[in-house]
């Protein structure tokens, strides 16, 4: 099965990764083959990967930590609100959203199993990919739900990235809005990554 996989990651590869529908396929097979590795490797890949296939979250093995830091430091922003932890939290979920995790991960997996890594070694390639990510993981918000069953004090409804923040910057800056709704205001938190 394995090598079918490969063999499958290798045929996009080798034909491009051009639309959002190659994307998507990429994605679905990145994420078999991580299925067949190490559970705690490549989690933004990992995070990704679900994200782009799922708008409901049931299981959070892979995203657990991510949330429960989320989740965290919201409450803490509730509780006593400054520019410090509004500051870590933009940090965090930029950092942990940012493209150039993602490709670095996707690069140390063609790596690790031999595959081509011209999608993260040419840049035309990678900027066209990314900007398709963006527009998959756009139309997916997550719906966070099930975190309230195993985060105790959770306030997280949902997470996205969105073009129609009602914090808005610029269309010529490239940047998109991640937006956290929370149980308790009828605006979410905001924040900013670049686009690729």
């Amino acid at each position: 099965m394995e090598k079918d996989i490969l063999d499958k990651l290798n045929a996009e590869l080798r034909n491009g990764i051009n639309s959002e529908k190659d994307v998507l396929y990429f994605m679905a097979e990145a994420r078999k083959m991580l299925d067949k590795g190490a559970l705690g490797q490549y989690q933004t890949l990992r995070f990704y990967c679900n994200w782009v296939l799922h708008t409901e979250i049931e299981d959070l093995k892979d995203f657990f930590e991510f949330f429960v830091e989320v989740s965290t430091l919201v409450k803490m922003y509730l509780a006593a609100p400054n520019a410090s932890i509004r500051r870590r939290l933009n940090f965090f979920v930029s950092d942990f959203l940012a493209f150039p995790r993602l490709k670095n991960e996707l690069r140390s997996l063609l790596k690790e199993k031999g595959l081509s890594d011209q999608l993260v070694n040419d840049e035309p390639q990678w900027r066209a990919f990314a900007k398709h990510m963006k527009e998959i993981i756009i139309d997916s918000p997550l719906i966070l739900d099930s975190v309230s069953k195993k985060v105790p004090d959770n306030r997280l409804k949902s997470f996205k990235l969105t073009r129609k923040s009602i914090l808005r910057l610029p269309e010529r800056m490239p940047f998109i809005a991640w937006e956290i709704w929370i149980n308790t205001s009828p605006i979410p938190m905001t924040g900013f990554i670049r686009e690729v």
